[in-house]
């Protein structure tokens, strides 16, 4: 990308700062508190915004949101194999750390092709 091309990260920095990231995804799982920001995320791995912000763009291909929500996409997919019909649609797009159903209907749709009802109909064992 032409904005970071004066960028003084490193690529072994960009590789540190995302082993780090994948911590506090994979580990923490930091996707599910539906409060979550680019901000507060940066706080939290004790980095400038602006190099987190590089890290998604340039060293993942992604801005934060569809990074975030590709991780709370994978954790509802799971939770809809899983549900016994215990919880609802919007439940679980809580669980998974949409702060509403129709947000979470619409990343779902962009990423999944379906709707979260018709995955889970076609997912059941």
């Amino acid at each position: 990308m032409q904005k970071y091309n004066k960028s003084a990260l490193s690529s072994a920095v960009l590789e540190d700062y995302k082993i780090r990231l994948d911590h506090f995804i994979n580990t923490d799982k930091i996707y599910l508190d539906n409060e979550l920001t680019l901000e507060g995320l940066a706080k939290k791995m004790k980095m400038p915004m602006h190099h987190l912000t590089q890290l998604f763009n340039v060293h993942l291909g992604e801005n934060f949101n569809q990074h975030i929500n590709r991780f709370r996409i994978d954790y509802a997919c799971q939770l809809l194999v899983e549900n016994d019909g215990s919880m609802s649609i919007e439940q679980i797009a809580f669980n998974s750390g949409f702060n509403s159903k129709v947000s979470f209907n619409r990343h779902f749709k962009n990423l999944t092709g379906v709707t979260p009802k018709e995955y889970a109909y076609t997912n059941k064992s």
